[in-house]
């Protein structure tokens, strides 16, 4: 082959690869993930939604979809919508021993009992009576020990029965519900689910603080999930995970000083009175509906038995704060050593 010749096949050799390298690039690019974040008002909070995926349309068309399952959600778990299940469920008449629900408002009652169950009544969604006697504006009265005690008459996740096909909810007289505590970590999930058939990459929802992973960021190995600190602007720390849920319940949220004592909307269904002892909890597990009530449940335990309840359930971690009014101790389940990062 003469020289002609040779430089001939290196120049178009040379045009192939730089051909195939813009290919490669453009290629690569088009395939970059995007990111959509979108926010809506529902379940009584801020939801707001961020995912990653090449496809913009799959994006907005899985994000659409996502909060549509949560505004049905929303709509027959509340207590405030005239058409909601748990209207039907607490306005109905005293003769009235059975309500026929529809599957999602069954499906949580019947998890919400099975967590109460597994936590000896420390999570309970017949507290209903109680939530209605505590307001937590400032100046307002603190109810007397005979509103609670009548209250407490009327709580107890024993007195409901859920019948596992037909739908028919048995509850005793005057037993009402409140699925607060449960219902938006359920929200959550579903919408997990459904960015997850769409085949969206990745995406995280959080729920007013009830959050749920989708896969893993674009270039990172985890999801760097910061916790409130209970009694200060900015953060406690950082948890880093791979995946999962994570649910924290505070008496930060909605509370009232009264007399120098702080009285919060976390309540003990076996005293009527807010939960003491504890500032946060957060709880990490796979599920969202999970760490929303266990959140609750752990809280009200109080922190000793509430880690030895978390030490040995299987796929449950928390990090627990105690304290008053200054932080005393921050507990972390031996499952999250190492993932969790104390801000200065």
């Amino acid at each position: 082959m003469n020289a002609s010749r040779t430089r001939t096949v290196w120049q178009i050799a040379a045009v192939v690869l730089i051909v195939l390298l813009m290919v490669i690039f453009v290629v690569r690019k088009g395939n970059e993930p995007k990111r959509l974040t979108e926010h809506k008002l529902l379940m009584g909070t801020i939801v707001k939604i961020t995912a990653f995926d090449p496809d913009e349309e799959i994006l907005r068309g899985a994000i659409d979809k996502a909060f549509v399952a949560i505004a049905h959600l929303d709509s027959v778990a509340t207590r405030s919508g005239p058409n909601s299940a748990v209207t039907r469920i607490n306005s109905r008449s005293p003769s009235e021993e059975q309500v026929y629900i529809d599957l999602d408002v069954s499906t949580i009652i019947s998890r919400s009992q099975a967590i109460s169950r597994m936590t000896g009544g420390a999570f309970d969604v017949t507290v209903a009576p109680l939530v209605d006697l505590w307001t937590f504006d400032e100046g307002a009265d603190l109810p007397s020990d005979v509103e609670i005690r009548e209250a407490l008459s009327r709580v107890g996740y024993e007195q409901i029965g859920l019948h596992p096909t037909s739908g028919a909810l048995t509850l005793a007289t005057d037993v009402h519900i409140d699925l607060n505590g449960i219902a938006k970590g359920r929200a959550v999930d579903r919408a997990y689910r459904m960015l997850r058939t769409a085949g969206v990459d990745a995406a995280v929802i959080d729920a007013g603080g009830d959050l749920r992973m989708l896969g893993l960021p674009p270039e990172s190995e985890s999801w760097r999930i910061g916790l409130k600190h209970p009694r200060q602007d900015g953060l406690l720390g950082v948890l880093s995970l791979r995946d999962g849920s994570v649910a924290t319940s505070g008496d930060y949220q909605r509370f009232m000083v009264k007399d120098g004592v702080r009285y919060h909307h976390i309540l003990d269904p076996s005293t009527g009175f807010p939960a003491v002892g504890i500032m946060s909890v957060t709880i990490v597990t796979k599920r969202c509906e999970d760490a929303d009530a266990l959140a609750t449940a752990v809280f009200v335990m109080g922190a000793r038995r509430g880690m030895r309840f978390v030490e040995r359930t299987d796929g449950v971690e928390a990090v627990i704060v105690t304290g008053s009014e200054e932080i005393e101790e921050i507990l972390i389940s031996s499952g999250l050593e190492g993932r969790f990062e104390r801000s200065e």
